[in-house]
This record gives structure tokens, sequence and C-alpha cells, in this order.
């Protein structure tokens, strides 16, 4: 796989995965009592349709009025997530340049789930299948994304995307690696403190049940290491187990995690996203990549309620 090819190919996907998608599966819940405004699927079905035109237009200004001001992209073909509308827009003008390697490529799209989250906000995810113009599959995975109900419209606030890794794929760093080194986390808020905390204290332990713990009993988990989406605690819990199986590379392992930015979005929900770097048994460098996730509030503490993260894939090390 070509490093270019894979990074504006999941660029393309970053607006497709939650615009072009077929609805029939959708499911719509909302933790607010009252719904008079909660997002539709006639909504979701509008947000589609207008993307498609846009899409087939190969217009890339009208695609950037497809997220808010600030919305902003994590995938994994890059180190750091793509910041803003205007940003965004110039890498349509790459995806829709000459020599892009999407061309004459088609994507299928499934959306598994989507639950609605008050003030306007909602949660969605599911997979996707990147297809060459003989029908051969070239890429598969899973996006989890954050919408955003606005006067013009739904938006995408925050958006995740990363490809099913393959066992081909090299996730351990270039010795001279030095992406990470130096980048400081954001530690103003003492509850995501904490949960990060946790998560690497029960990651070193290999607590799955530890592990568990933070995230909401209704949570989703989007990994590029496992192919299906991981829905619920006790799933999340089973799926620990198996990292920390006698035959996993990840026995032993330390992972660390940085928080890049925080946003609430009412008072029961917030997003966050950062990168996070992994050290093998031996204290080695095992992995990087980059987390988008969705959190509930319960009490002083928070929850995860939807997590994406993946590793980044290396080429001709």
């Amino acid at each position: 796989m070509i490093v270019f090819g894979r990074v504006v190919i999941l660029a393309v996907l970053i607006c497709m995965l939650s615009a072009c998608s077929f609805t029939t599966n959708i499911k719509f819940g909302s933790s607010k009592a009252d719904t008079e405004n909660a997002i539709t699927q006639e909504a979701v079905e509008e947000f589609i349709e207008q993307f498609r035109d846009k899409w087939n237009r190969y217009d890339g200004e009208a695609l950037g009025e497809e997220y808010t001001e600030d919305g902003k992209t994590v995938f994994g073909g890059e180190a750091f997530p793509i910041e803003g509308r205007k940003a965004l827009v110039e890498q349509y003008g790459v995806v829709f340049g000459d020599g892009s390697p999407f061309q004459g490529t088609s994507v299928a799209i499934k959306t598994e789930q989507v639950m609605d989250l008050g003030n306007g906000f909602c949660r969605a995810d599911g997979s996707f299948e990147i297809f060459t113009a003989d029908g051969d599959s070239v890429m598969t995975g899973k996006w989890g994304n954050v919408m955003q109900m606005t006067s013009d419209g739904l938006q995408m606030l925050q958006e995740a995307v990363f490809a099913n890794l393959k066992p081909e794929d090299v996730i351990t760093p270039p010795a001279d690696d030095q992406t990470y080194a130096g980048v400081k986390g954001m530690t103003s808020d003492p509850a995501m403190n904490r949960i990060v905390k946790a998560f690497e204290d029960s990651w070193a332990a290999g607590d799955s049940a530890g592990l568990a713990s933070i995230y909401t009993e209704d949570a989703i988990r989007l990994v590029d290491s496992v192919p299906e989406t991981i829905r619920g605690r006790d799933a999340i819990r089973d799926s620990f187990d198996t990292g920390f199986a006698d035959d996993s590379p990840f026995k032993g392992s330390r992972l660390s995690g940085k928080v890049l930015s925080i946003r609430n979005l009412n008072d029961q929900y917030l997003i966050a996203n950062g990168i996070w770097y992994g050290l093998d048994a031996n204290g080695a460098p095992m992995a990087r990549g980059q987390w988008a996730n969705l959190y509930r509030r319960e009490g002083d503490e928070i929850r995860v309620l939807m997590e994406n993260a993946g590793a980044m894939v290396f080429i001709d090390q």
C-alpha cells in the first residue's frame, strides 16, 4: 500500500463515512426527556443527500460546508487531526486534484447506530469498505462521529476514521521517530486526568475489569485491531482479556495517552481527542496513534461512551 494513497483515501472517507451511508439500520435514542428537538432519521437522510450532491460535483468548497467551522477529523493515516473547515477544504483540493488515487474507486458504507445526545448533538458509528473500479476490495474500516444540528443544518463536529489493521501492516515506529516528542497534553480537567490515569494504570496491570469500568454500560469501542465494533461494557472487558492474552503482542505492554482538546457538548456529554503511544514488555517503542472519544458525565466522574482509536501504519521502514 502506498502511503499517499492511504492518506488520500482515508481523507476522502472523513466526509463520506457519515454522509454517504445507508440508514436502514439506524437506531435513535435520547438521554433527554424532551425529544422534541432530537436529531431524527429524516435529518440524517437530508444531510446524506446534500453531501452526495456536492461530492458528485467534486466541490471541495461546498463539502467544507458540511462541517462546523471548528470541525475536526481524526483518522489513522495522520499523526494529528485536521482541524477547521479551511484545512478540510484544502484537503479536498488534494483529494480531487490530478493524480489522486481515489479516482475510479468507490465506497460502501454502513451506519450501525445513531444516538441523540440532546441539545442538537448525536453520536453515530458504522463501517466502510473501499473498492477499485474492478470491484476489488482494497480497504475496510470503522468510523465513529459526533454531529451537531446548526442553523445551517446537520454538520460534522468530530469525526474519527480508522482502517482495520491487516497482518502485513507495520505499526512499530521507526527507530528515529520523534513525532510525539515534546507534545504537551491538556491537564486542566481533573475528571479527564483521572480517567486517563486509570486507563494507563489498568493497562499496565493487565486489568481488564479495571479498564472496562471506565466505560459506560452502553459504550461502544471502535479500534483498528478488531474488525467489528465492540458494544457494551461486558464485551469491552472481553476485548481487553483478548488483548492481554499470552499470545498477544500487547501482553505486558504500557500505553500512555495525552489529551489535545476537550469540549463540553452539554451538562452530560463532552468530546475529546488526543494521541497515544505504547511500549512493549521490554520497554521498546511498540506503536503510536490518535484517539477521539465521546464521554458521559456520571457525578464528578466521566466515562467513555464512544472510543475511537487506531495505530499509525508505517511503510518502507
